[in-house]
């Protein structure tokens, strides 16, 4: 069984994960004009990349014995409903930005854990490049 404290930063990265509002927008009613097609096609990568990351984690914690806990999804994510995509980038950028802090927070406190280190610093990395791919299309969107 893995250290009590690595469980730990990885339930802690799971429920990060959880709350991410990329797989709310998925689930809500957000409104998809012509002009936002491209925005909306990142949002759903960036879902779809979250919810890879959250997979990703519960296997990890589970392969080390431990349990991921009860989900813990954002209850208050009610507004995302009936907005236009380009309202809601900005902030899926801010929530992205937030992970990143997070993941690399929890990969150095995993420094010393050669089992569950890799992935952490694998999920940071694919939240640096939808953070990456977000701002890219909202400049787009700017332009």
């Amino acid at each position: 069984m893995a250290n009590p404290l690595v469980i730990s930063v990885l339930r802690e990265l799971l429920s990060a994960e959880q709350r991410s509002i990329a797989p709310r927008l998925m689930e809500s009613t957000v409104f998809v004009s012509q002009l936002s097609v491209h925005e909306f096609e990142a949002l759903r990568r960036s879902a779809k990349s979250t919810l890879a990351n959250e997979r990703q984690l519960t296997e990890l914690i589970v392969s080390l014995g431990g349990s991921p806990g009860p989900r813990a999804a954002d209850v208050m994510t009610a507004d995302l409903h009936f907005l236009e995509v380009h309202f809601v980038v900005p902030k899926l950028l801010a929530d992205r930005e937030a992970l990143i802090r997070k993941c690399a927070a929890g990969a150095s406190k995993l420094a010393r854990e050669p089992r569950a280190l890799p992935a952490v610093v694998a999920i940071l990395e694919r939240n640096r490049v939808e953070f990456a791919e977000l701002e890219r299309v909202l400049g787009a969107r700017a332009t």
